[in-house]
């Protein structure tokens, strides 16, 4: 009785082309371009910020938590570069 073993070439296993593949994407990936690129100010990046866009307007929309409190309106402009409650996302509180 003669068994007939077939040795896998490296690559020939689906499940390790799928990983090569994978692996080779991502490496040859190009950065995706940031969400919200008509906002030039500080908000894009804010925590406190809440960006929203509608299905029929192509600009969105800010609104701001800090501001809210104080504020009458939460509506800010696209164009905010200083702000004393900006809070980068991500960025760890300050303990005080």
């Amino acid at each position: 009785m003669s068994t007939d073993y077939t040795v896998m070439g490296e690559g020939d296993n689906p499940k390790e082309r799928l990983i090569n593949q994978l692996h080779a994407q991502v490496n040859t990936s190009t950065p995706s371009p940031p969400r919200f690129p008509e906002i030039r100010g500080l908000c894009r990046k804010c925590e406190n910020a809440h960006i929203t866009r509608r299905q029929y307007d192509e600009m969105p929309t800010i609104r701001c938590a800090a501001l809210s409190s104080w504020h009458r309106s939460d509506m800010v402009p696209h164009d905010i570069m200083e702000c004393t409650e900006y809070k980068q996302r991500g960025q760890a509180s300050r303990g005080g």
